[in-house]
């Protein structure tokens, strides 16, 4: 009888020794700190941070215009020049200045004549560049037979000139012209009625 406990109680300790080794080398293989049967947390996903766009500074444009023109004709007493634009202004850039100029202006004929005694007048008919026909007249000339010089103000544009002698039976010699200070004719024409001094510019 007493062989038989010890027998079982020597199994039941072997049993327990058994089981003890058991445990022991299951927990060695598990990871550690985390329980067997207890899923592992998984570290959520930090979201890298976007830096913030910064918005692009606009940045201003001022206006660029190009150099003069040439004066146009003069024509009516006035000329004018222009400029174009080549950069618009954009994003409160300065403002384009004046683009058009306008100026007085006269185109001065001079004429060089010698003259007779006696009364008479130079007539000076003129075509514009629109083809306007007009006409100017010189005060009377009075006087010995001298040369002198005869001015005319023409505030247009000049196409061509046409000279003219107003007194019949008279004769007047145009020894020069000048137009605005620029000799255009020097040799030396007789006018008299029906023979006139034709210049084409």
């Amino acid at each position: 009888m007493d062989n038989s406990k010890g027998m079982i109680i020597f199994i039941i300790v072997c049993f327990v020794i058994i089981l003890m080794i058991n445990l022991i080398f299951y927990c060695e293989k598990s990871p550690k700190g985390v329980p067997q049967g207890v899923p592992e947390e998984v570290p959520e996903e930090v979201p890298e941070e976007v830096p913030e766009e910064v918005p692009e500074k606009k940045q201003k444009v001022n206006c660029q215009v190009s150099e003069w023109g040439k004066w146009g004709e003069c024509q009516d007493g006035f000329k004018k020049r222009s400029r174009e634009i080549i950069v618009e202004p954009f994003n409160d850039g300065d403002v384009c200045p004046i683009l058009t100029e306008t100026q007085s202006c006269s185109n001065i004929l001079n004429l060089k004549i010698n003259r007779q005694d006696g009364n008479e007048r130079i007539i000076v008919q003129y075509t514009n560049k629109d083809g306007d026909v007009k006409e100017l007249k010189s005060p009377q000339l009075y006087g010995e037979n001298r040369e002198i010089n005869v001015g005319f103000e023409i505030k247009d544009s000049i196409k061509s000139l046409i000279i003219k002698y107003e007194k019949w039976g008279q004769k007047v010699k145009v020894n020069e012209i000048k137009l605005n200070g620029t000799i255009v004719y020097n040799e030396s024409q007789m006018l008299e009625p029906g023979k006139d001094l034709i210049l084409e510019f």
